[in-house]
């Protein structure tokens, strides 16, 4: 009876003071967590508050009834433009829009950016300690064909939006492109972003990690102020004179796309875009000498 007695006394919890114990745990941890926060907080969560992101999201994307049958080819009926998509960066995912511009150079923000690899082209230097160095690499664009998960690289575009103001940040000027790619961590820390994405984002999400890059040509103090360079970057035939933005690239992109060169990102200059011959009339014809970005095209 003894023994029944106590464990009478040990099973008679005092539910209300184990409840204000969590309350109190959870109040405590709450804004600590939003100081805090167990998973970096992305870029997009504050461009939101004072952009606006271009195109249309993948669940009202016109591409899900392009297999209708209203969508095949019928006799007396005129074709027309079912979906509307620019990459801004080549070889990577796609942003669908309701409508664009359509430039002297091809549709608004279409292919601004690419990703290359620094190619070795002679290992004949070596370092005191005997190692080989790739002193004279030559900076060579790359496909999906060789990097397959760059299909998986996805970008929004942020806009400013005059409507917006942020009572931190104030009103931010400037357009950028999120770049967002699969990425989770080993541990914990994994875990917690596992747990993060699949609440904020669906069940079906997983884990990315986000860096951002200008939609604009960056100003001569930008580039001098993130240590941008113009280098000669070849895609196909041709080796135009681009920026290096490589410094923004965090070295997880590298690890995840499984590339053995250095990893690098540029932004087609302006003033030094490249020119297409053959496709085009001739400058006597047209009025002027037609040029693109990062395009596939036929050069002369």
């Amino acid at each position: 009876m003894l023994y029944l007695s106590r464990m009478a006394i040990l099973l008679d919890f005092d539910y209300g003071a184990i409840f204000l114990v969590v309350v109190t745990i959870i109040v405590f941890l709450f804004p600590v967590l939003i100081l805090f926060p167990p998973v970096p907080v992305d870029h997009s969560d504050a461009l939101q508050q004072t952009h606006s992101k271009l195109g249309r999201s993948q669940r009202d994307s016109d591409l899900r009834s392009q297999y209708d049958a209203r969508h095949q080819p019928q006799a007396g009926k005129k074709p027309k433009i079912e979906s509307l998509y620019i990459y801004p960066v080549k070889s990577c995912r796609g942003i669908e829009l309701d409508s664009t511009k359509v430039l002297p150079t091809g549709l608004e923000h279409d292919r601004l950016y690419m990703f290359a690899q620094l190619k070795p082209k002679s290992l004949s230097t070596v370092a005191p300690d005997g190692a080989a160095t790739d002193s004279n690499g030559a900076w060579e664009f790359l496909t999906p064909r060789q990097l397959p998960l760059l299909a998986n690289v996805k970008f929004d575009i942020w806009l400013p939006d005059a409507g917006k103001k942020s009572r931190l940040l104030g009103s931010l000027q400037g357009a950028y492109l999120a770049v967002r790619f699969p990425w989770q961590q080993r541990g914990v820390v994994g875990f917690v972003q596992l747990v993060v994405a699949k609440l904020s984002r669906g069940w079906s999400a997983a884990p990315e990690k986000e860096f951002i890059l200008p939609l604009e040509f960056p100003s001569k103090q930008e580039i001098d102020a993130r240590g941008y360079r113009f280098e000669n970057v070849k895609i196909w035939a041709d080796v135009p004179y681009a920026l290096n933005m490589s410094n923004e690239l965090p070295a997880e992109l590298a690890t995840y796309l499984g590339v053995k060169n250095p990893l690098g990102i540029f932004r087609s200059t302006p003033l030094d875009r490249r020119k297409v011959f053959p496709n085009t009339s001739g400058n006597e014809m047209s009025g002027h000498e037609t040029e693109i970005d990062f395009h596939d095209a036929f050069l002369d």
